[in-house]
């Protein structure tokens, strides 16, 4: 009966274990989980405000010990406003301006009461106490470029935070110049090895700008650089084969060296591309006129007049070629054409009587030096000719 007993108790206290173990671990969880979500709501809506009350405990000690004991107040951040956005700057940040920006330092947390005994300086630009003055970074890049010291990342000016003339903080300021700038700077100066520094500058910081690069060109181009000028050129069209205006002024440059067969490529390239270019035809025909190509000459020549039967110049220099190439009457046809619209123009005179002196009509030759003289009475050549056309019609 005993045995019975305490086996019967053994089962009933293993029972009562067994279904007490989920009571405490659902204990558990449960502490658990109102311990992380305590946390959680603490964090959420008490967090801030404790900071807060931390943070102005230990400001209301910085400021007496600042105002009463004579302490160099701590310094917090500066609010600006820069082109209508507002930043807030600590010692660790940066300050970015560029020549667009705008900007005005509205406030300085620090401990010194009221404010009292703070400026603040915007190096380089403004005045001793820049706070609330409205500032223009222009200024600061403009400075920064006149120096021409390599300045490493451009944070070569710096807001220094003063209490009582005495430095309580520096925030570095990043000046941003951009190729506009160099452009800008190139625009403004008079000196051509100025705006070619400038340009080379801006051409560094972008080297895919072609309209930076015709302009640094023709600077060559003034300071009779050609070569370098060239080369320029060169490289925009390697940017852009196609560029029209790259081709023109190439063609110049090698025009202006006397390097006519250089040039006669690059005409082609214009040509096809502007099939209905004159000047392109005229332009060629007169690099074949400097090669001695006078068949080639005349040809654009004429190509040019279909297009712009107008110009004259055009037109004397195609008689100009048809004589060279020993075509005389197609050559006195043409001066003729020309001296109708230019009929008082010595050289038009000239040109015209010399090719009537070629083909033997020594009468009309006579006629035109007369008048070349009457203009210019100290001709000689006029003279001469007239003498040699009287002594071939005696003959």
């Amino acid at each position: 009966m005993d045995y019975y007993k305490s086996e019967k108790n053994k089962e009933s206290q293993d029972k009562e274990q067994k279904e007490s173990k989920p009571s405490y671990l659902l204990i558990i969880i449960a502490i658990t989980v109102i311990s992380f979500a305590g946390g959680v709501i603490f964090n959420h809506f008490c967090r801030a405000k404790v900071d807060k009350l931390i943070f102005s405990t230990s400001k209301m000690k910085s400021v007496f010990l600042s105002t009463v004991l004579g302490h160099d107040p701590e310094f917090y951040y500066l609010d600006v406003e820069k082109n209508g956005k507002d930043y807030r700057l600590t010692k660790d940040d940066v300050f970015e301006v560029s020549y667009r920006d705008e900007f005005v330092i509205k406030s300085v947390s620090s401990d010194s009461l009221f404010g009292r005994g703070i400026a603040v300086d915007v190096e380089g630009i403004g005045h001793r106490n820049d706070f609330r003055v409205l500032l223009k970074g222009i200024e600061l890049v403009d400075k920064l470029t006149a120096t021409k010291k390599q300045i490493s990342n451009n944070t070569g000016y710096k807001i220094d935070v003063r209490y009582h003339d005495k430095s309580i903080a520096s925030i570095p300021i990043r000046v941003e110049i951009t190729p506009q700038d160099w452009l800008r700077f190139a625009r403004m100066s008079k000196n051509e090895g100025s705006q070619i520094d400038y340009l080379k500058r801006a051409i560094n910081m972008n080297q895919k700008d072609i309209s930076v690069r015709k302009m640094l060109a023709r600077v060559y181009v003034r300071k009779g650089m050609q070569d370098t000028a060239i080369s320029q050129y060169q490289d925009i069209l390697k940017l852009k084969p196609n560029d029209l205006e790259a081709l023109v002024e190439l063609s110049k440059c090698y025009i202006k060296k006397k390097e006519y067969s250089k040039s006669l490529p690059i005409y082609r390239r214009i040509i096809r591309r502007n099939p209905k270019d004159a000047s392109a035809y005229a332009n060629i025909a007169f690099a074949y006129g400097k090669l001695g190509r006078w068949e080639n000459a005349i040809a654009n020549y004429i190509a040019s007049l279909k297009i712009n039967p107008n110009d004259t110049m055009v037109r004397y220099n195609l008689a100009v070629a048809y004589e060279k190439n020993n075509k005389i009457k197609y050559a006195i046809r043409e001066y003729r054409r020309v001296f109708k619209k230019m009929p008082h123009n010595v050289n038009v005179m000239a040109s015209l009587a010399g090719a009537y002196f070629s083909s033997g009509n020594y009468d009309e030759s006579i006629t035109l030096f007369k008048k070349v003289i009457k203009k210019q009475p100290r001709n000689a050549s006029a003279y001469a000719n007239i003498g040699l056309a009287y002594g071939r019609k005696r003959l």
